[in-house]
């Protein structure tokens, strides 16, 4: 069996225009500036300050237990278990 690589593609008859595409809607720029301004408002950092990356060190010290919060401690035990 013989396959045709542009045997999908359909071309219209002589004299036949082609199917315009639906426009897509119209842009609300108000909308688009709104959103554009509430995600920047969210951002800390300010335009032109570089993106910041954390870095995990081992030099610092681990706070023992008895000074740590009790919510600290239970996340601590949840983590030995996993």
């Amino acid at each position: 069996v013989e396959e045709h690589p542009d045997e999908g593609l359909e071309e219209p008859y002589p004299g036949e225009e082609p199917v315009k595409p639906v426009p897509p809607e119209p842009t609300d720029q108000a909308l688009v500036e709104q959103q554009v301004r509430e995600r920047a408002a969210r951002s800390r950092r300010r335009p032109g300050e570089p993106t910041l990356v954390p870095e995990l060190s081992l030099a610092g010290s681990i706070t023992p237990n008895e000074q740590c919060p009790r919510v600290e401690v239970l996340r601590r035990e949840d983590v030995k278990r996993r």
